[in-house]
């Protein structure tokens, strides 16, 4: 099945795009962006397919989607029963990879951050630590304005290049077939 090109949007006084779902079905279709996609699994499990792999999430789970990479978060049927007390709550970030400006990631001290969006093309996991102090991150990113958004982002996907304690998604060979046309 080909993947679908989603189409983001920031607000005007924004420069990328941070929000809470309590929605399971939040795009519930595989698609894929232009922009990467920093997504916190707060509350709720299912069956993420990220790239050529496909694994379970669950609470507390935090990935990064690189740009063009197709994926799909199904949430387990359990959430779309009304009768269910369980509910989801996810935070997602989605930015352009030189929100920044073009020259941002050339700064040698941004070297770290170049590389993880690099590899992020294949999807990360995050694991251990790292998880619980992007999770704050994210947290305190949905109260905060102005230039403080923009630290903690920069402050998450540092830790997550530093610590380096993920684990690579899709596998080293894979490559969307995506017409470039439908490229965002």
């Amino acid at each position: 099945m080909k993947p679908q090109l989603l189409k983001l949007s920031t607000a005007p006084t924004q420069s990328f795009s941070l929000k809470e779902d309590f929605v399971p079905y939040m795009n519930n279709k595989w698609h894929y962006h232009a922009e990467v996609e920093l997504i916190h699994f707060f509350k709720g499990k299912g069956t993420q397919f990220i790239g050529d792999q496909i694994n379970h999430f669950h609470p507390g789970d935090i990935v990064l989607v690189g740009s063009q990479l197709p994926h799909y978060w199904r949430f387990d049927d359990l959430y779309f029963d009304e009768a269910n007390q369980e509910k989801a709550d996810v935070r997602v970030a989605h930015f352009n990879e030189c929100f920044w400006g073009k020259d941002f990631l050339e700064l040698p001290e941004n070297l770290n951050i170049k590389q993880l969006l690099d590899k992020a093309r294949r999807g990360i996991q995050i694991i251990g630590q790292t998880k619980k102090k992007v999770a704050h991150i994210l947290q305190e990113m949905l109260t905060s304005e102005g230039t403080k958004r923009i630290l903690l982002l920069i402050e998450a996907l540092d830790i997550i290049a530093s610590d380096q304690n993920y684990q690579l998604i899709s596998s080293m060979g894979f490559h969307p077939n995506l017409q470039d046309e439908e490229k965002g």
